[in-house]
């Protein structure tokens, strides 16, 4: 099968995802990359356990832990085609950030700001979309856009689950519940982890925007904008 860069988007029906879908306006919430031509393997940043729904980080999502929203789970999936160097070049990219993921954290700021049309970026934190417009060199406001953005690469649009059988048991340990306890220190940690970058950003290296300067750009101009 042709080598390509598959982006989803999502509704995954959790409380967060709802409230952004009814800011929006729009019925998807969580948008996931992946080279996986089964589709069974992606990455994108969401929360890290299923026990602390603020805690968030880059996460490699199986398609068993997308089974825990529910065997109906609505996606619109593009498939960008990749020469072998592209694919190549992404593969390093994606090896490269999984190896520095305590170096990166979820963008909580950017996600409460963007419910009130605004953007918060911080240094080495990312939410699902600012992570999608930084690998594909876009500037997508929404996922709105993005998903207008990527029309004519649409591959499908559906229920996950008639495209994908799901992997069991889930290769990550998200479906594992943390105590209380590690889920509040978690989300401690994380805002305490997320205002030191804002504080003092020149302390800290973002993984990401170091390595995308080496990732070629996938889409044409008029796509990459919107």
């Amino acid at each position: 099968m042709e080598q390509s860069l598959y982006v989803m988007i999502s509704s995954t029906g959790s409380g967060m995802g709802k409230t952004i879908q009814k800011v929006t306006g729009f019925p998807y919430n969580h948008v996931s990359l992946s080279l996986d031509n089964r589709l069974q393997e992606w990455i994108s940043f969401a929360r890290l356990n299923i026990s602390a729904p603020l805690a968030g980080g880059l996460v490699e999502e199986s398609s068993g832990r997308f089974a825990t929203i529910g065997k109906t789970i609505p996606v619109r999936i593009f498939r960008i085609p990749l020469s072998q160097e592209e694919y190549a070049s992404l593969q390093d990219f994606r090896d490269g950030i999984l190896s520095d993921r305590e170096k990166l954290t979820y963008n909580s700021f950017d996600a409460a700001a963007s419910a009130l049309g605004l953007r918060f970026p911080v240094k080495g934190a990312y939410t699902c979309l600012a992570f999608a417009n930084a690998v594909l060199h876009t500037r997508f406001f929404s996922i709105s856009e993005l998903n207008d953005g990527l029309s004519r690469f649409l591959m499908y649009e559906g229920v996950f689950f008639r495209l994908v059988s799901p992997e069991t048991p889930p290769k990550e340990a998200y479906l594992t519940p943390w105590s209380k306890g590690r889920a509040v220190v978690s989300t401690v940690r994380h805002f305490v982890f997320l205002l030191c970058r804002v504080i003092a950003p020149g302390r800290f290296s973002d993984p990401i925007c170091t390595r995308c300067d080496a990732l070629p750009p996938l889409l044409s101009e008029r796509e990459a904008t919107g």
